[in-house]
């Protein structure tokens, strides 16, 4: 099963080692942020895209509060992945009051690996629920005969054949 994700850190360097480490893991990275969003961008980014689990850094642990408490209420159920440089007790304190699902620290690569098959565990028991996921394509020709309706057919192929999504054409 093919991990869809969103990359919430400001730090490059902790960015970079997560892509390394979801790119070994066939992770794919929806969307990745350089600095956190706002809670309503968020929000409004999770309803477009649903991904399978979030990646969200504790480099500023008040901000990382309340991104979570509004992934909560927007995606039930949506694992998140608290993310950190070093495995210290205050971050970790601090992740296990958040209630996030688990912990990554990019400095163990077996630890990044057991937290994405913990991952894929969870997913293939139960999905989370995200509101207004639906993704509409239109195909509008500016004529008869151009090959709109070949475009949509050839499309919703190649979206359903890369597992990625359910098609209905």
């Amino acid at each position: 099963m093919a991990l869809q994700s969103f990359l919430i850190c400001p730090n490059s360097k902790l960015t970079a080692a997560l892509e390394g480490f979801c790119g070994n893991a066939a992770a794919f990275i929806l969307r990745k942020f350089s600095e956190y969003p706002t809670p309503e961008h968020l929000a409004r980014l999770l309803r477009i895209h649903a991904p399978n689990v979030i990646f969200i850094s504790l480099q500023d642990p008040t901000i990382a509060t309340e991104l979570v408490h509004r992934i909560r209420g927007e995606a039930p159920g949506m694992p998140i992945v608290a993310v950190n440089e070093m495995c210290d007790a205050d971050v970790l304190l601090h992740a296990v009051r958040l209630g996030v699902q688990d912990f990554m620290s990019v400095s163990s690569a077996v630890s990044a690996k057991e937290c994405f098959d913990r991952i894929r565990s969870r997913l293939s028991r139960e999905s989370p629920l995200v509101g207004a996921t639906d993704r509409v394509y239109c195909f509008l020709p500016a004529k008869p005969g151009v090959g709109t309706s070949t475009l949509a057919v050839n499309t919703a192929l190649h979206i359903a054949q890369s597992g990625l999504e359910r098609v209905f054409l």
